[in-house]
């Protein structure tokens, strides 16, 4: 139902009426609520063992996860987790916070779980790697955009002995990362500085990193154990020049409208503060300097980690973060889950995991799609570069089944269809037998002889 309308339950009657489902009978929304209550931690638990498995069938190479958390906003107050807070769709409603594991690889969502909307990204990764020591993963790196790179995340990553690579925020004055990029200015400005690959220019300082292994709370860091943290940065002269010629054009623009005596925005009034000065013989003038601080690290990006030395596989690694923002969106605007329809606390966690499942079917979905048509492409066969999974399982969904008292077949499945089944590796259906488990132990009615649902 998920895939193919929206998170909505209360559309299931209808649904029901003409899919193929493993007990013809439909379900109730009251009933509807009470499988979803039925869902506890240790089902969830359970399922996340069985992708651990799957992960580390192959124990040689690292597993690459990317990690990042989002708002989902809630029409309820009465759950216990909605909060009010930042909401990072800019919602005035209260929200919980999903934090998404997805493996970079298939990019597959592996492992979730939910916090009350009022907790920051920073804090929520301490939890993360609790649940990986309980998971028993092994091998892993995680990779995280900004707000994951605090002190102390770094130092729990350190001490459970989890490999990071994490982006760095550049906001803070006087952090280390500035004073890194300051001190390797001469680098950048080298054109051999830039790799061909990424198209960046690039430095790497190795940074002895000081922490306490055992930590206790309300006492001093020891900082006893060091460690070797490697930061890899990044500098893109396009991305730079862009930010120039925006603001190169803001204060312009500005300028002119003082000029003619014309009012100013809230945000160009802002930055007329910030830039601009009164000189006694000239009048309002941009102060230069001004300027050249605030552009001093536009084009800039700079990684830290303590296991990846290669400074172009951090940066890849990075790059493939962008897998969960594609679950992200594809939970949220593909699904229709940017809100909970849901005010029960024990159903939340049910309904939770059973959108995570539907997000998950439906990038795997997509991820079959994708390979169908690499390994395709000189074939010469079906063209499905612009159909979206959403397209293609609605077309298979007018599959229609006819279903008599012992039996049941398929309309015929050609053309388009047929290719629509081969790249999603699922089995043409066809005529069988009625199975046993098919049918409901107590149906409240008989199967209809010849009647059309859709599979």
């Amino acid at each position: 139902l998920i895939l193919n309308q929206n998170n909505n339950v209360s559309f299931y009657e209808s649904f029901a009426e003409t899919t193929r489902l493993p007990y013809p009978r439909a379900l109730s929304p009251s009933a509807v609520t009470r499988l979803f209550q039925r869902i506890e931690l240790r089902d969830v638990q359970r399922y996340f063992s069985l992708m651990r498995s799957y992960l580390q069938e192959d124990e040689d190479n690292k597993i690459i996860l990317a990690l990042d958390s989002t708002s989902i906003s809630s029409y309820s107050t009465n759950l216990t987790h909605i909060e009010y807070g930042k909401n990072k769709d800019d919602d005035a409603l209260p929200q919980l916070n999903v934090l998404f594991l997805v493996d970079q690889k298939s990019g597959l969502p592996i492992f979730y779980r939910f916090y009350d909307g009022n907790v920051p990204d920073v804090s929520t990764i301490r939890h993360t790697i609790a649940d990986q020591a309980l998971l028993n993963m092994k091998n892993v790196v995680l990779v995280a955009d900004k707000g994951y790179n605090s002190v102390k995340n770094i130092n729990d990553c350190l001490i459970n002995k989890v490999e990071f690579i994490f982006n760095v925020r550049l906001g803070t004055k006087g952090c280390l990362a500035r004073e890194l990029i300051d001190e390797h200015r001469k680098e950048f400005a080298d054109l051999n500085s830039g790799d061909p690959y990424i198209r960046k220019n690039i430095a790497t300082a190795k940074v002895n990193w000081k922490y306490d292994p055992r930590p206790v709370e309300g006492k001093p860091a020891s900082n006893s154990a060091t460690a070797e943290l490697y930061y890899h940065m990044f500098y893109d002269p396009v991305i730079y020049q862009e930010a120039a010629n925006k603001l190169t054009e803001s204060l312009l623009t500005i300028k002119k409208k003082l000029l003619e005596e014309e009012a100013l925005t809230e945000q160009e009034e802002e930055l007329k503060e910030k830039f601009f000065r009164n000189d006694k013989e000239k009048g309002l003038i941009i102060v230069n300097r001004r300027v050249d601080e605030s552009l001093k690290y536009k084009g800039f990006r700079v990684l830290v980690t303590d296991s990846e030395k290669d400074p172009v596989k951090a940066w890849t690694a990075y790059a493939d973060r962008w897998r969960v923002e594609d679950a992200f969106a594809t939970l949220k605007d593909r699904l229709g889950c940017n809100r909970i329809r849901c005010s029960d606390n024990k159903a939340l966690q049910g309904k939770t995991f059973v959108q995570f499942i539907a997000t998950g079917l439906s990038l795997m979905v997509r991820s079959r799609i994708r390979s169908y048509m690499r390994e395709n492409k000189k074939a010469g066969k079906l063209n499905l570069v612009y159909e979206s999974d959403s397209k293609i399982l609605q077309v298979l969904n007018n599959v229609m089944q006819t279903r008599f008292n012992h039996g049941y077949y398929f309309d015929e499945v050609a053309g388009k269809k047929i290719k629509y089944f081969e790249a999603l590796d699922v089995r043409v259906p066809g005529a069988g037998p009625e199975t046993p488990e098919e049918v409901p132990e107590e149906p409240e009615t008989e199967p209809l002889l010849g009647t059309d649902i859709e599979i």
